[in-house]
Protein backbone atom coordinates (compact mmCIF):
# COMPACT_ATOMS: atom_id res chain seq x y z
CA UNK A 1 0.00 0.00 0.00
CA UNK A 2 2.82 2.35 0.85
CA UNK A 3 4.49 1.47 -2.46
CA UNK A 4 1.38 2.69 -4.28
CA UNK A 5 1.39 5.95 -2.36
CA UNK A 6 5.06 6.42 -3.16
CA UNK A 7 4.52 5.86 -6.87
CA UNK A 8 1.45 8.18 -6.87
CA UNK A 9 3.50 10.90 -5.18
CA UNK A 10 6.28 10.48 -7.75
CA UNK A 11 3.82 10.73 -10.65
CA UNK A 12 2.29 13.91 -9.19
CA UNK A 13 5.74 15.40 -8.76
CA UNK A 14 6.67 14.49 -12.34
CA UNK A 15 3.53 16.11 -13.76
CA UNK A 16 4.19 19.26 -11.74
CA UNK A 17 7.72 19.65 -13.11
CA UNK A 18 6.55 18.79 -16.62
CA UNK A 19 4.05 21.65 -16.46
CA UNK A 20 6.83 24.02 -15.45
CA UNK A 21 8.89 22.99 -18.48
CA UNK A 22 6.14 23.70 -21.06
CA UNK A 23 6.69 26.94 -22.97
CA UNK A 24 3.57 29.07 -23.39
CA UNK A 25 3.47 31.62 -26.22
CA UNK A 26 0.92 34.43 -26.08
CA UNK A 27 -0.78 35.36 -29.36
CA UNK A 28 -2.09 38.90 -29.96
CA UNK A 29 -5.87 39.11 -30.29
CA UNK A 30 -5.52 41.11 -33.54
CA UNK A 31 -9.01 42.63 -33.23
CA UNK A 32 -8.05 46.27 -32.78
CA UNK A 33 -8.99 47.70 -36.18
CA UNK A 34 -10.67 51.07 -35.65
CA UNK A 35 -13.07 53.26 -37.62
CA UNK A 36 -11.06 56.39 -38.42
CA UNK A 37 -13.25 58.59 -40.67
CA UNK A 38 -16.90 58.69 -41.81
CA UNK A 39 -18.54 60.93 -44.40
CA UNK A 40 -22.27 60.56 -43.89
CA UNK A 41 -23.23 63.84 -45.61
CA UNK A 42 -21.35 64.17 -48.93
CA UNK A 43 -21.58 67.38 -50.93
CA UNK A 44 -23.83 67.26 -54.01
CA UNK A 45 -22.00 68.23 -57.25
CA UNK A 46 -23.71 70.55 -59.73
CA UNK A 47 -26.05 68.66 -62.05
CA UNK A 48 -26.77 65.84 -59.60
CA UNK A 49 -29.49 65.28 -57.05
CA UNK A 50 -28.71 64.57 -53.42
CA UNK A 51 -30.02 61.01 -53.95
CA UNK A 52 -27.52 60.43 -56.78
CA UNK A 53 -24.63 61.26 -54.51
CA UNK A 54 -25.58 61.03 -50.87
CA UNK A 55 -26.83 57.45 -50.82
CA UNK A 56 -24.16 56.09 -53.14
CA UNK A 57 -21.11 58.20 -52.25
CA UNK A 58 -21.16 57.87 -48.47
CA UNK A 59 -17.94 56.31 -47.23
CA UNK A 60 -15.90 55.33 -44.22
CA UNK A 61 -12.31 54.37 -43.47
CA UNK A 62 -10.88 51.65 -41.25
CA UNK A 63 -7.37 51.89 -39.82
CA UNK A 64 -4.96 49.23 -38.56
CA UNK A 65 -2.79 50.75 -35.79
CA UNK A 66 -0.97 47.49 -35.00
CA UNK A 67 2.42 46.15 -36.10
CA UNK A 68 0.82 43.30 -38.06
CA UNK A 69 -1.48 42.89 -41.06
CA UNK A 70 -5.03 41.93 -40.12
CA UNK A 71 -7.49 40.03 -42.32
CA UNK A 72 -11.03 41.32 -41.72
CA UNK A 73 -12.61 38.84 -44.14
CA UNK A 74 -15.85 37.65 -42.53
CA UNK A 75 -16.15 40.76 -40.33
CA UNK A 76 -19.26 42.93 -40.69
CA UNK A 77 -20.14 46.62 -40.72
CA UNK A 78 -23.67 47.75 -39.92
CA UNK A 79 -25.41 51.09 -40.10
CA UNK A 80 -28.20 51.61 -37.59
CA UNK A 81 -31.19 50.76 -39.83
CA UNK A 82 -29.76 48.72 -42.71
CA UNK A 83 -28.61 45.12 -43.23
CA UNK A 84 -24.98 44.47 -42.32
CA UNK A 85 -22.26 44.10 -44.93
CA UNK A 86 -19.79 41.21 -44.70
CA UNK A 87 -16.25 41.92 -45.83
CA UNK A 88 -15.07 39.39 -48.44
CA UNK A 89 -12.25 36.98 -47.63
CA UNK A 90 -9.50 37.93 -47.69
CA UNK A 91 -9.71 41.64 -46.90
CA UNK A 92 -6.29 42.48 -45.49
CA UNK A 93 -5.38 45.80 -43.89
CA UNK A 94 -1.61 46.14 -43.62
CA UNK A 95 0.05 47.48 -40.48
CA UNK A 96 -0.44 51.24 -40.28
CA UNK A 97 -2.68 51.24 -43.34
CA UNK A 98 -6.25 52.31 -44.15
CA UNK A 99 -9.16 50.66 -45.95
CA UNK A 100 -11.44 53.10 -47.80
CA UNK A 101 -14.96 51.73 -48.31
CA UNK A 102 -17.88 53.24 -50.25
CA UNK A 103 -21.10 52.08 -51.92
CA UNK A 104 -20.18 53.02 -55.50
CA UNK A 105 -16.84 54.29 -56.73
CA UNK A 106 -18.37 56.24 -59.64
CA UNK A 107 -20.53 58.29 -57.26
CA UNK A 108 -17.72 58.65 -54.73
CA UNK A 109 -15.44 59.98 -57.50
CA UNK A 110 -17.83 62.84 -58.24
CA UNK A 111 -16.47 64.43 -55.06
CA UNK A 112 -13.01 62.83 -55.04
CA UNK A 113 -11.96 62.20 -58.66
CA UNK A 114 -8.31 61.51 -57.79
CA UNK A 115 -9.00 58.91 -55.09
CA UNK A 116 -9.66 55.20 -55.70
CA UNK A 117 -11.67 53.42 -52.98
CA UNK A 118 -10.33 50.08 -51.79
CA UNK A 119 -13.73 48.42 -51.65
CA UNK A 120 -17.17 48.94 -53.20
CA UNK A 121 -19.93 47.45 -51.09
CA UNK A 122 -22.73 47.81 -53.63
CA UNK A 123 -21.35 48.59 -57.12
CA UNK A 124 -24.13 49.65 -59.48
CA UNK A 125 -26.74 49.09 -56.77
CA UNK A 126 -29.05 51.33 -54.82
CA UNK A 127 -26.77 51.91 -51.86
CA UNK A 128 -25.99 49.66 -48.93
CA UNK A 129 -25.08 52.48 -46.59
CA UNK A 130 -27.87 54.79 -45.48
CA UNK A 131 -26.02 57.09 -43.13
CA UNK A 132 -28.58 59.50 -41.78
CA UNK A 133 -27.52 63.16 -41.70
CA UNK A 134 -30.77 64.32 -40.12
CA UNK A 135 -30.98 63.15 -36.53
CA UNK A 136 -27.77 61.17 -36.47
CA UNK A 137 -26.82 57.54 -37.06
CA UNK A 138 -24.21 54.92 -36.15
CA UNK A 139 -21.74 52.39 -37.54
CA UNK A 140 -20.79 49.16 -35.77
CA UNK A 141 -17.78 47.04 -36.75
CA UNK A 142 -17.97 43.39 -35.65
CA UNK A 143 -15.43 40.61 -36.11
CA UNK A 144 -16.12 37.11 -37.41
CA UNK A 145 -16.90 35.77 -33.92
CA UNK A 146 -19.57 38.39 -33.24
CA UNK A 147 -17.45 40.63 -31.00
CA UNK A 148 -17.95 44.39 -31.46
CA UNK A 149 -14.55 45.81 -32.39
CA UNK A 150 -15.41 49.49 -32.84
CA UNK A 151 -18.39 51.83 -32.85
CA UNK A 152 -19.15 55.40 -33.81
CA UNK A 153 -22.32 57.48 -33.65
CA UNK A 154 -22.90 61.12 -34.56
CA UNK A 155 -25.21 64.10 -34.36
CA UNK A 156 -26.76 63.04 -31.05
CA UNK A 157 -27.99 59.64 -32.24
CA UNK A 158 -26.66 58.25 -28.94
CA UNK A 159 -26.22 60.37 -25.82
CA UNK A 160 -22.69 61.76 -25.66
CA UNK A 161 -21.95 61.24 -29.36
CA UNK A 162 -22.33 64.80 -30.61
CA UNK A 163 -19.82 65.08 -33.50
CA UNK A 164 -21.56 66.49 -36.58
CA UNK A 165 -20.57 67.67 -40.05
CA UNK A 166 -22.21 69.33 -43.06
CA UNK A 167 -21.02 68.26 -46.53
CA UNK A 168 -17.98 66.62 -44.99
CA UNK A 169 -16.76 63.86 -42.68
CA UNK A 170 -16.16 63.32 -39.00
CA UNK A 171 -12.74 62.01 -37.93
CA UNK A 172 -11.16 60.35 -34.94
CA UNK A 173 -9.13 62.93 -33.04
CA UNK A 174 -7.32 60.87 -30.41
CA UNK A 175 -4.48 58.39 -30.77
CA UNK A 176 -6.24 55.98 -28.44
CA UNK A 177 -9.71 54.54 -28.77
CA UNK A 178 -11.78 55.48 -25.71
CA UNK A 179 -15.06 54.27 -27.26
CA UNK A 180 -16.76 57.57 -26.48
CA UNK A 181 -18.03 60.51 -28.49
CA UNK A 182 -15.01 62.51 -27.28
CA UNK A 183 -12.93 60.60 -29.87
CA UNK A 184 -14.62 62.36 -32.79
CA UNK A 185 -15.05 65.78 -34.42
CA UNK A 186 -15.86 67.35 -37.80
CA UNK A 187 -12.79 67.53 -40.04
CA UNK A 188 -11.41 68.11 -43.52
CA UNK A 189 -11.85 65.04 -45.71
CA UNK A 190 -8.79 62.83 -46.28
CA UNK A 191 -10.13 59.68 -48.00
CA UNK A 192 -7.26 57.42 -49.02
CA UNK A 193 -4.79 60.31 -48.97
CA UNK A 194 -4.19 63.37 -46.86
CA UNK A 195 -2.07 63.86 -43.75
CA UNK A 196 -0.11 60.81 -42.72
CA UNK A 197 3.35 59.42 -42.13
CA UNK A 198 4.98 56.12 -42.98
CA UNK A 199 7.51 53.94 -41.16
CA UNK A 200 9.83 51.81 -43.29
CA UNK A 201 9.33 48.83 -40.98
CA UNK A 202 7.11 47.75 -38.10
CA UNK A 203 9.19 44.82 -36.81
CA UNK A 204 12.86 44.76 -35.80
CA UNK A 205 15.14 42.09 -34.30
CA UNK A 206 18.64 42.83 -33.03
CA UNK A 207 21.16 41.53 -30.50
CA UNK A 208 22.21 43.30 -27.33
CA UNK A 209 24.84 45.88 -28.23
CA UNK A 210 23.80 45.97 -31.89
CA UNK A 211 21.82 48.59 -33.80
CA UNK A 212 19.05 48.63 -36.36
CA UNK A 213 17.42 51.49 -38.24
CA UNK A 214 14.11 52.50 -39.72
CA UNK A 215 13.00 55.61 -41.58
CA UNK A 216 10.06 57.96 -41.20
CA UNK A 217 8.58 60.14 -43.94
CA UNK A 218 5.43 62.25 -44.33
CA UNK A 219 2.82 61.13 -46.88
CA UNK A 220 1.73 64.65 -47.85
CA UNK A 221 3.18 68.15 -47.77
CA UNK A 222 2.34 70.10 -44.59
CA UNK A 223 1.62 73.82 -44.47
CA UNK A 224 3.91 74.19 -41.44
CA UNK A 225 6.39 72.05 -39.50
CA UNK A 226 5.47 68.56 -38.30
CA UNK A 227 7.30 67.14 -35.27
CA UNK A 228 7.23 63.40 -34.61
CA UNK A 229 8.36 62.16 -31.19
CA UNK A 230 10.14 58.79 -31.11
CA UNK A 231 10.36 56.89 -27.82
CA UNK A 232 11.01 53.44 -26.38
CA UNK A 233 8.77 51.91 -23.73
CA UNK A 234 11.83 50.30 -22.10
CA UNK A 235 15.08 52.27 -22.32
CA UNK A 236 16.82 49.61 -20.23
CA UNK A 237 16.43 47.21 -23.17
CA UNK A 238 16.47 49.44 -26.28
CA UNK A 239 17.04 53.14 -26.92
CA UNK A 240 16.31 55.35 -29.91
CA UNK A 241 18.15 58.24 -31.54
CA UNK A 242 17.08 60.87 -32.33
CA UNK A 243 14.06 61.16 -30.05
CA UNK A 244 12.21 63.57 -32.33
CA UNK A 245 12.08 64.38 -36.04
CA UNK A 246 11.08 67.69 -37.63
CA UNK A 247 9.69 67.81 -41.16
CA UNK A 248 9.14 71.05 -43.07
CA UNK A 249 7.19 71.98 -46.18
CA UNK A 250 10.51 71.75 -48.07
CA UNK A 251 11.76 68.33 -46.88
CA UNK A 252 8.53 66.51 -45.97
CA UNK A 253 9.14 63.75 -48.58
CA UNK A 254 12.75 63.01 -47.56
CA UNK A 255 12.93 60.00 -45.19
CA UNK A 256 14.64 60.60 -41.85
CA UNK A 257 16.48 57.77 -40.07
CA UNK A 258 15.96 56.53 -36.51
CA UNK A 259 18.55 54.23 -34.91
CA UNK A 260 17.53 51.55 -32.40
CA UNK A 261 20.27 50.32 -30.03
CA UNK A 262 19.98 47.12 -28.04
CA UNK A 263 21.23 47.67 -24.48
CA UNK A 264 23.80 45.22 -23.07
CA UNK A 265 22.26 43.36 -20.12
CA UNK A 266 24.26 41.04 -17.85
CA UNK A 267 21.43 40.56 -15.38
CA UNK A 268 19.52 37.81 -17.18
CA UNK A 269 19.51 35.53 -20.20
CA UNK A 270 16.11 36.56 -21.54
CA UNK A 271 15.20 38.21 -24.83
CA UNK A 272 13.47 41.56 -24.39
CA UNK A 273 10.36 42.78 -26.23
CA UNK A 274 10.23 46.55 -26.68
CA UNK A 275 7.78 48.88 -28.41
CA UNK A 276 9.14 51.92 -30.25
CA UNK A 277 6.43 54.54 -30.79
CA UNK A 278 6.29 57.34 -33.36
CA UNK A 279 3.79 59.99 -32.26
CA UNK A 280 2.81 63.38 -33.68
CA UNK A 281 3.69 66.18 -31.27
CA UNK A 282 0.47 68.17 -31.61
CA UNK A 283 1.83 71.24 -29.82
CA UNK A 284 4.49 71.83 -32.48
CA UNK A 285 2.87 70.44 -35.63
CA UNK A 286 0.60 71.44 -38.50
CA UNK A 287 -2.89 71.06 -37.06
CA UNK A 288 -4.04 68.80 -39.90
CA UNK A 289 -1.55 66.18 -38.67
CA UNK A 290 -2.55 66.35 -35.00
CA UNK A 291 -5.17 63.58 -35.17
CA UNK A 292 -2.87 60.98 -36.70
CA UNK A 293 -2.69 57.77 -34.73
CA UNK A 294 0.62 56.61 -33.27
CA UNK A 295 2.61 54.02 -35.21
CA UNK A 296 4.92 51.45 -33.65
CA UNK A 297 7.93 49.25 -34.31
CA UNK A 298 7.83 45.97 -32.36
CA UNK A 299 11.44 45.23 -31.34
CA UNK A 300 12.95 41.99 -30.07
CA UNK A 301 16.35 42.40 -28.39
CA UNK A 302 18.02 38.98 -28.41
CA UNK A 303 20.09 38.17 -25.32
CA UNK A 304 23.77 37.40 -25.99
CA UNK A 305 24.84 36.44 -22.45
CA UNK A 306 25.99 32.95 -21.47
CA UNK A 307 25.58 30.98 -18.25
CA UNK A 308 22.89 29.15 -16.36
CA UNK A 309 19.44 30.26 -17.37
CA UNK A 310 16.16 29.15 -18.96
CA UNK A 311 18.06 27.15 -21.62
CA UNK A 312 19.28 24.77 -18.87
CA UNK A 313 15.77 23.55 -17.95
CA UNK A 314 15.70 19.76 -18.44
CA UNK A 315 14.09 18.41 -21.58
CA UNK A 316 11.11 16.05 -21.52
CA UNK A 317 13.36 13.01 -21.99
CA UNK A 318 15.56 14.18 -19.12
CA UNK A 319 12.50 14.54 -16.89
CA UNK A 320 11.51 10.98 -17.81
CA UNK A 321 14.92 9.69 -16.72
CA UNK A 322 14.67 11.62 -13.46
CA UNK A 323 11.18 10.23 -12.88
CA UNK A 324 12.19 6.61 -13.53
CA UNK A 325 15.30 6.94 -11.40
CA UNK A 326 13.20 8.33 -8.56
CA UNK A 327 10.74 5.41 -8.78
CA UNK A 328 13.58 2.84 -8.81
CA UNK A 329 15.22 4.56 -5.87
CA UNK A 330 12.01 4.67 -3.82
CA UNK A 331 11.19 1.05 -4.71
CA UNK A 332 14.70 -0.05 -3.69
CA UNK A 333 14.37 1.77 -0.40
CA UNK A 334 11.08 -0.06 0.22
CA UNK A 335 12.60 -3.47 -0.42
CA UNK A 336 15.61 -2.68 1.79
CA UNK A 337 13.32 -1.83 4.70
CA UNK A 338 11.38 -5.09 4.24
CA UNK A 339 14.60 -7.17 4.42
CA UNK A 340 15.68 -5.44 7.63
Amino acid sequence: MNNHKTIKACVSLFIFFLMLSVEVTATPAGDNIIISEVEYDPATPAGYTSFDVENEAEWFELFNPTANSIDIGGWTIKEGNTPFYTFPAPTIIAAGDYLLVTNRSDRFNLNYPAVTPDLEMDPGGTGLLRLNNNGGDELTLTNDTGTIIDYVAWDGYVAGWTAAAVNGPICRIFNTDTDTGADWEACAATPGTGPGFTLSKNISTLNEGDTDTFTVVLDTQPSSNVVIDIFSDDNSAATVSPTNLTFTAADWNIPQTVTITGVEDDADLLDENVTITASINAAFSDDTFDALIDQIVAVTVADNDTGVGPASIPTLSEWMLIFLSLILYMTGMRFSKQKI
